[in-house]
């Protein structure tokens, strides 16, 4: 919220020691043995409204652009969200101890922190890091498997609803009864929903070659079943597979061919005298095995299957890695920007959490309003 409302009055031309004010109205001051409040230290709904007032008719003379940022500011946010004696409810304690989403976007913390705060900085050998890995899944699991009984943060959809069962009666099971309804319920498949327009699988004419007839071994079956099964696909449909236009000297032909994976085509190039089709890079299985679903179809096509799969069988291959891990990856992958700015500072004393030893906005800061102001504009 900090972040936002700073970024909000650089926007507006609101810079220096103006802004600084407006932020330290927002979320209160450092001082000497504690913090000046501010908007977000008001512990209860009036106060913040009678301080509001306050801070609004101080911006509107602060700056010339004060009126923009007021109508911005998003006073319903910290009235419902940010006010101290809220933050202290959610267990944040009085002061209010600063609230991170390290917990929420790093599992590792939420792992190593599992039985003291400050554990989380020390190294942890192999097995009893395993160990909270299992316990921090079985906690996730049986939070899962409340939704059965109704409880907790998740519903079972409606296509599920046969699996749930009455807290009395789940109560009342044996234990055989209930690890065997969890395993039904963590084992049961998910599967589409078949839309009118999805072709059935005994329409689909199959390739002039199966998987089993091509004897190829360098890709695991289940892989070359599922190419050939979406090679047959594009193959049936004449609008997946377009040949681009070529001069009459040119000896390679070239296809587009539609992706399921992703808005963009596949280029396709057929060189006709070694037998050889090749699909760009932003394809995974090509980049993987140099054999993908769309080389098969347009060889399909063209009715060149057979000297294909010969080409793909005499080639020796050894799988790139680099090629495989940059596939679809950004141009400076792995860096970091080097001028963004580090933020947290690790040994400093946060604002949120020390006593509040004064008020910028409301009591005895009304008297005090007009000093202040003076005092800025002569800075600025």
């Amino acid at each position: 919220m900090r972040d936002n409302v700073k970024r909000k009055l650089s926007e507006i031309g609101i810079a220096g020691n103006v802004a600084s004010e407006i932020v330290f109205d927002i979320f209160g001051k450092k001082v000497d043995g504690g913090i000046e409040g501010g908007l977000v230290d008001c512990t209860s709904s009036d106060e913040f409204d009678t301080a509001l007032k306050v801070v609004v008719e101080k911006w509107d003379t602060l700056h010339d652009h004060g009126a923009k940022f007021v109508e911005y500011f998003l006073k319903d946010v910290i009235r419902e969200a940010a006010r101290a004696d809220v933050r202290s409810v959610c267990g944040l304690g009085y002061p209010p101890k600063v609230y991170t989403q390290n917990a929420n976007e790093c599992m590792n913390r939420v792992i190593k922190a599992e039985e003291n705060s400050s554990y989380s900085k020390k190294e942890v050998s192999l097995l009893p890091y395993v160990e909270r890995i299992r316990n921090e899944i079985k906690r996730q699991q049986n939070e899962q498997f409340l939704a059965v009984l109704g409880r907790g943060q998740y519903r079972v959809t409606e296509e599920f609803t046969f699996l749930e069962v009455q807290e009395r009666n789940f109560y009342s099971m044996t234990d055989g009864q209930k690890t065997s309804l969890r395993k039904k319920f963590f084992s049961i498949k998910v599967t589409e929903t078949p839309s009118a327009h999805t072709k059935r699988p005994n329409e689909t004419k199959a390739l002039s070659i199966s998987p089993e007839e091509s004897g190829i071994i360098d890709v695991s079956f289940p892989i070359l079943t599922g190419m050939f099964g979406r090679a047959a696909t594009l193959v049936n449909n004449p609008s997946y597979i377009w040949k681009m236009p070529t001069t009459d000297t040119q000896d390679k032909p070239a296809f587009m061919v539609h992706s399921t994976s992703s808005d963009n085509p596949h280029r396709v190039m057929v060189c006709p005298k070694s037998g050889k089709v090749t699909c760009d890079k932003a394809c995974v299985n090509w980049s993987t095995y140099s054999l993908c679903s769309h080389t098969l179809a347009v060889s399909e096509n063209i009715e060149r299957l057979k000297e294909f799969l010969t080409w793909f069988k005499k080639q020796k291959r050894v799988p790139n890695l680099t090629t495989i891990t940059n596939i679809n990856m950004p141009q400076n992958k792995g860096r970091k920007s080097g001028t963004r700015k580090r933020k947290g500072a690790a040994n400093t004393t946060p604002t949120e959490g020390m006593p509040v030893v004064a008020s910028r906005v409301v009591h005895s800061h009304i008297n005090n309003l007009e000093p202040r102001i003076m005092r800025i504009s002569r800075l600025v």
